[in-house]
């Protein structure tokens, strides 16, 4: 796709995944008490209990592995009839484990788009996060881990209003170019990857993979099973 500010010059390409922060909030609707306001809204602090929780759960969540299809699937599978699956689920785990397995699975299917698109990762390699993510200091562990990348991010939630903005006082003059960006933001941050969480990740990361494969043709029959009870 031609980059925005420098179409000339500039082209990027991306895989976009269907659902990640979604899950949080599919967790916290059906499994988490108290985190709603008078006004039915999600409080912030709704997410701090189970990420305190799943702080104290072991990295592959003793087991279980989360495919994050809740909504079919994008990047890098391109299958609207994928399916979400717990898998590995025991009478030993708890929702900590659940909420743990359910970060750890957008982790991989960021892994999973970063290998199938090819790019190169070099030691000087670099993933930048925004967004509601990075409320969040375990998920951002979770992704550095899981890729093997360093996480740099921003303590501003900064997310895509920010590049409009940018892109607009560009377009009127009101600033030069694109490092205007720099006025903005602190100073980010860096996570580094955990070497032997990558060596664990990467492990489950495989069985990930795998777990797709197994039930993609069971998830394509349920699909169907669906069609045609909302038909009939």
């Amino acid at each position: 796709m031609p980059y925005v500010l420098e179409p000339k010059k500039m082209y990027y390409t991306y895989g976009g995944a269907s659902t990640a922060g979604a899950l949080l909030k599919w967790f916290k609707d059906n499994f988490t008490n108290g985190m709603l306001n008078s006004e039915g809204i999600i409080e912030d602090a709704a997410y701090d209990q189970p990420n305190a929780g799943a702080e104290k759960v072991k990295p592959g969540s003793d087991g279980i592995i989360v495919l994050p299809y809740f909504m079919g699937e994008r990047s890098p599978i391109w299958d609207p009839d994928a399916r979400g699956v717990i898998f590995g689920l025991t009478l030993h785990h708890a929702k900590e484990h659940v909420y743990r397995s359910i970060l750890e699975s957008v982790a991989y299917s960021m892994r999973h788009i970063i290998e199938t698109s090819k790019f190169d990762i070099t030691e000087n390699s670099k993933c930048f996060l925004t967004g509601g993510v990075t409320n969040s200091k375990l998920w951002v562990q979770i992704f550095a881990d899981v890729t093997g990348i360093p996480v740099v991010y921003s303590k501003e939630n900064i997310q895509a209003r920010v590049g409009d903005a940018l892109i607009a006082g560009i377009a009127t003059g009101l600033f030069k170019d694109y490092s205007e960006i720099n006025n903005w933001i602190a100073t980010p941050e860096t996570v580094h990857p955990n070497t032997n969480n990558y060596a664990i990740y990467t492990k489950y990361f495989l069985q990930y993979k795998k777990l797709y494969l197994s039930l993609k043709d069971n998830m394509k029959s349920i699909a169907e099973l669906t069609a045609e009870e909302s038909v009939n």
